[in-house]
């Protein structure tokens, strides 16, 4: 599978308050048809911590119409020291992507804080607001705070190259042939 975002574990602490979104920009590459995961590097903030993700189409830089709502929570943030939530839309319909577009993968807290992972001297966009479920539709109003900075959230997706793989064979006496296997 094909990924977009930031796959790395990073090492700084963001903590989530409960009841607050964080939705982080990404361009989507020009090969991918439908988003099949959402994944989160976080842990629980408390006891009960909740993790919502999706997705958002992006208007004039900013996270705006809710184009995937994971609609029940992503696997539960780990104990310290963190670990991969992740969110599989397989269970139902995936949300379509237009490649080379910018969209903004979300994550939300509930019941109780989230920490999430990040990189403070990131260069990547993101936006923060208070929002209970189920998430608002468009994004709301918000601060970004500071303006850019990287965070452990990506999205696994179904890309639409078609691998072709070309066999060629030549047998005991000579005679060479080719399949072709999609």
């Amino acid at each position: 599978m094909a990924t977009f975002g930031t796959t790395t574990a990073l090492a700084a602490p963001n903590m989530m308050l409960p009841n607050t979104k964080l939705a982080v920009k990404f361009t989507v590459p020009t090969d991918c048809a439908e988003a099949d995961k959402i994944y989160c590097f976080c842990e629980a903030g408390g006891v009960g911590a909740v993790l919502t993700g999706a997705i958002y189409t992006d208007t004039a830089g900013a996270p705006d119409a809710l184009v995937a709502n994971s609609a029940v929570t992503m696997s539960a943030p780990a104990a310290a020291p963190g670990d991969w939530s992740v969110y599989d839309y397989s269970s139902g319909t995936k949300p379509v992507l237009t490649g080379g577009n910018d969209y903004w993968l979300c994550v939300q807290a509930s019941v109780d804080a989230v920490i999430v992972y990040s990189d403070p001297s990131g260069t990547t966009p993101y936006a923060s607001n208070s929002d209970t479920l189920p998430l608002d539709d468009p994004f709301g109003a918000f601060t970004p705070l500071p303006p850019t900075t990287d965070n452990s959230i990506y999205v696994e997706y179904t890309s639409t190259t078609i691998s072709l793989i070309i066999l060629y064979q030549q047998d005991r006496i000579g005679h060479a042939g080719a399949e072709i296997l999609l």
